[in-house]
């Protein structure tokens, strides 16, 4: 009886050695550079685009440039201890003396990526498409499609190419200033307008995609349940928020509920718009990866963030804790694997080593 107990645990012993000795090999390599390490740095990969032709493209008033305000939120990731930021920019334009400012103002990497290129889209955990990128070219919506696809998350702030490819004639202008040639732009480019529909159905789930310009503060429920704002902290019960941007009805279920259901009228162009059948906040799971569309105005401490843009940075550090199989529209268990995340983002390389060989079967 006796010896059957020992046996076990002079092999078990004998077992971890070779295993610690396998290990200290493997960290002798990894030093040497012969191996490259898989295990994450802790720091989340965000891409964030840095279009000059959003800025420079066609634009809703007459003689006046877009401009580069949706690298604005480049800011929130700017913290080089826990994010690698990334410019993705479109194909040609890394040299342009216009995107070296931009590169200038954040903590952007040395590496500039092509936006065009799903290789290089796929070097980031997270793309980020600011407020106002208004106008994406096709080659590089079709790469933005395709490496959500494959497992990328996508933010959009807002607007996401509603004025190329989308073609959209609402804005934020006086009738005096308003680019005359945009009305007549989307009647003879019906086929494009379709196409770019139908795209971002696909990617965010919507259904019925259009433009919004500053609709009515609304009072929303707000489940704080819900997949997404649930990792939130200080999320209320309820919201006063307006909608402004990309909107749809979301083929997800979604955090938000009207209080009253109502039609309210844009304050642009006058259309009566069913506040009922358009989601201002959805996230969809498109192939491996997630699609968010925030097209929420306000205050944002009712949803636990200090800004839009702190709200932006929020659901990117979501995203990234989350798994291809955790259902969109109910509640992932994922609170383990979060606090994993978290903890192994602060562990030295030898601590993961160790944590590693502790876990081993028949210790």
């Amino acid at each position: 009886m006796s010896l059957r107990l020992v046996l076990p645990v002079g092999m078990a012993l004998a077992v971890k050695r070779v295993w610690i000795v396998v290990f200290a090999f493997a960290f002798i390599l990894l030093n040497a550079g012969i191996l490259q390490a898989q295990v994450s740095p802790g720091r989340t990969k965000v891409g964030v685009f840095v279009s000059l032709y959003s800025a420079k493209g066609p634009s809703w008033w007459d003689g006046q440039e877009i401009g580069f305000s949706h690298v604005d939120v480049a800011r929130k990731f700017n913290d080089t201890s826990k994010y690698e930021l990334f410019a993705l920019v479109d194909p040609g334009t890394e040299n342009n003396t216009f995107i070296q400012e931009q590169l200038r103002r954040f903590h952007f990497s040395a590496k500039v990526l092509d936006a065009s290129k799903v290789s290089d889209l796929q070097q980031v955990q997270v793309m980020v498409s600011g407020n106002w990128q208004v106008n994406i070219e096709w080659s590089v919506l079709d790469a933005i499609t395709k490496a959500v696809q494959s497992g990328v998350h996508l933010i959009n702030e807002e607007h996401f190419g509603l004025i190329r490819p989308g073609y959209a004639t609402g804005c934020p202008a006086t009738k005096a200033t308003w680019a005359s040639h945009m009305n007549k732009d989307i009647e003879s480019h019906a086929e494009e307008v379709k196409k770019y529909k139908e795209r971002m159905t696909l990617l965010f789930g919507l259904t019925d995609p259009q433009f919004v310009w500053h609709l009515s503060y609304l009072d929303w429920k707000v489940s704080n349940k819900n997949y997404i704002l649930s990792r939130f902290k200080n999320v209320q019960s309820s919201a006063n928020l307006g909608i402004n941007g990309l909107v749809g009805t979301s083929v997800s279920n979604q955090p938000f509920e009207l209080v009253n259901s109502s039609s309210i009228t844009d304050q642009w162009d006058g259309r009566t718009v069913n506040a009922t059948s358009i989601d201002p906040f959805s996230v969809h799971r498109c192939g491996r990866g997630l699609a968010i569309n925030i097209s929420l105005v306000g205050d944002f401490k009712s949803l636990g963030s200090s800004d839009r843009e702190d709200f932006v940075k929020q659901c990117a550090d979501w995203a990234v804790t989350t798994s291809v199989s955790d259902p969109v529209g109910t509640r992932p268990e994922v609170g383990e694997r979060i606090e994993i995340v978290e903890i192994r983002g602060r562990l030295t390389f030898v601590q993961r080593v160790l944590a590693v060989i502790r876990s081993l079967p028949l210790f």
